[in-house]
């Protein structure tokens, strides 16, 4: 059945056949040998599973994954694009934003508040990712603006599950979280969180960066970044992102979509709006608070 004016458009590839080409390249891969600066998800608008290479993927790793792939034939489209895939955390750059420091160790982390969030009972918290708070050392976290003690990690992955989140409670005295985000000096309010939408316009905002003009490639990608760590169910934009912009918010109307993991944008490049030639990649967030009975406010 289609709708009043609506045209019905066939597609070579099935949905279960490029379900089952994905999943083939989870369980030949990235389940048993990953390769980093890698990713590929389901593309409903091209009728493919997109398979994006990075510049630092070895030769050996890619003729191995074309070699998989072009039994697929036209099932499978493969992109090579600029750099590598990164996660952006960093442990030296001030500014606005997060920040956890183990004095002793000499080491520093800081990264972008997510969104705020709270329990049934009303009790506030804030999601971040997981790779920020990846270590014994960071898990009381600081406003960098002021040094405002915020509070504690409870909750986190970076890998072990394949996500990427951290989830802090509040623990600070004195402090307004509020449902909403910042970008560029405008607040955004946030009601909600969803899964996305294939194709839909998205924003994202960061400690280091904002870019306001982005769209969803890929609702559900497994990546593998440079480290090696493997992640699954991502969602994969065409936003930039900075170091120090890890954790950030990615959002469409009132709705939190993801948090922000990593992606390809280089070190000291222009990061903001107008840029849409680099690929990021984010934690659906309703996944976390879901797993953890949170909520958006």
């Amino acid at each position: 059945m289609r709708a009043e004016g609506g045209v019905a458009k066939v597609v070579k590839h099935s949905t279960a056949t490029l379900n089952s080409v994905r999943a083939t390249l989870d369980r030949r891969i990235a389940d048993v040998d990953p390769i980093p600066n890698t990713s590929w998800g389901v593309d409903p608008s091209t009728n493919t599973v997109t398979v994006d290479v990075f510049d630092a993927v070895s030769a050996a790793d890619e003729k191995r994954l074309t070699r998989l792939v072009a039994r697929y034939g036209d099932a499978v489209r493969v992109n090579r694009l600029p750099g590598k895939v990164d996660t952006a955390a960093y442990e030296t750059l001030g500014g606005i934003g997060i920040e956890s420091t183990d004095v002793a160790a000499g080491r520093y982390s800081a990264c972008t508040l997510g969104f705020n969030v709270r329990d049934a009972s009303g009790q506030k918290y804030f999601v971040t990712a997981g790779h920020c708070a990846d270590s014994s050392s960071f898990q009381w976290w600081d406003r960098q603006a002021g040094g405002i003690y915020l509070g504690k990690r409870i909750w986190y992955d970076y890998g072990a599950i394949e996500k990427d989140y951290a989830v802090m409670e509040y623990r600070g005295e004195n402090l307004a979280a509020y449902g909403a985000v910042r970008a560029a000096g405008v607040e955004y309010e946030i009601t909600d969180s969803r899964y996305p939408n294939d194709g839909e316009s998205v924003k994202r905002a960061g400690a280091v960066s904002s870019d306001l003009v982005g769209a969803v490639l890929s609702p559900s990608e497994t990546v593998t970044f440079t480290d090696g760590t493997v992640l699954k169910n991502m969602i994969k934009t065409s936003n930039c992102g900075l170091q120090g912009d890890s954790g950030g918010p990615l959002w469409a109307g009132t709705d939190a979509l993801g948090i922000f993991s990593g992606g390809n944008t280089p070190a000291g490049e222009p990061c903001n709006s107008a840029q849409s030639q680099y690929r990021s990649f984010y934690q659906p967030v309703h996944w976390v608070l879901a797993h953890h009975g949170l909520h958006a406010f």
